[in-house]
């Protein structure tokens, strides 16, 4: 499969594309003089532009390029939820069954332990 081939004339902003060949070669025929920005974009490979290309009515013109390979780019996101806080308390619990409660001291009709 071939790279995408686009060419963008700057002063209409009319868009040429085509597909290069297995070879890397590419044609668009039958353009307009004018100045060009050429992009270049295959799978797996940055995208190649380069602007500033002026083509004269009749010219045939050669624009080498290489595609350089493109890094692999990962995201993992993680997404949780922090457990409610209150900040301004500051005390500990724990439950208390009936077994704890019949074991601790009372005081009696006297108040003595």
């Amino acid at each position: 499969m071939g790279a995408a081939v686009t060419l963008r004339e700057t002063e209409t902003n009319r868009v040429y594309a085509t597909q290069s060949g297995g070879g890397g070669r590419y044609w668009s025929a039958d353009l307009p003089s004018g100045y060009y920005e050429l992009s270049v974009a295959a799978p797996g490979f940055t995208t190649y532009t380069r602007s500033g290309i002026y083509l004269s009515v009749g010219q045939t013109a050669t624009i080498d390029l290489t595609l350089q390979i493109s890094s692999r780019a990962e995201q993992i996101v993680v997404t949780a939820e922090a457990p409610a806080i209150e900040p301004g308390r500051t005390e500990i619990s724990q439950v208390v069954d009936t077994r704890q409660i019949e074991a601790l001291p009372s005081r009696g009709r006297n108040g003595r332990w």
